[in-house]
């Protein structure tokens, strides 16, 4: 899902595009969202869907939960899911932009 402003994506999917082999964007990606994407596919929880609306919604809860036509409190309780998955505060800037920059290597490696 991309959520992004569309200017500011363009510009970032180029950049990480020609940094280098997409195997070494895919094992980045893996690193860091396997196991949501991991815990997705057998949970259907949404968890990459989930965080991708967070950040595009500015971190509110609430703008995350209109974007996905759910309940607050289940955006709050996928985020903690997150986290545990991840075995990372979202709070912690390094872990926030290792995360936005494995769901844009996604979104690149689908184009």
């Amino acid at each position: 899902m991309n959520t992004s402003a569309p200017h500011c994506s363009a510009a970032l999917d180029d950049l990480l595009a020609s940094l280098g082999p997409a195997d070494h964007m895919q094992a980045f990606y893996e690193a860091r969202l396997g196991p949501l994407r991991e815990y997705d596919e057998t949970h259907g929880a949404q968890l990459v869907q989930t965080l991708d609306a967070y950040f595009a919604a500015g971190r509110s809860l609430s703008a995350a939960a209109v974007r996905l036509s759910t309940h607050r409190n289940t955006v709050l309780y996928r985020l903690r899911r997150i986290e545990e998955l991840v075995q990372a505060k979202l709070r912690d800037p390094g872990v926030d932009l290792e995360l936005q920059v494995a769901l844009r290597i996604a979104a690149t490696l689908k184009r």
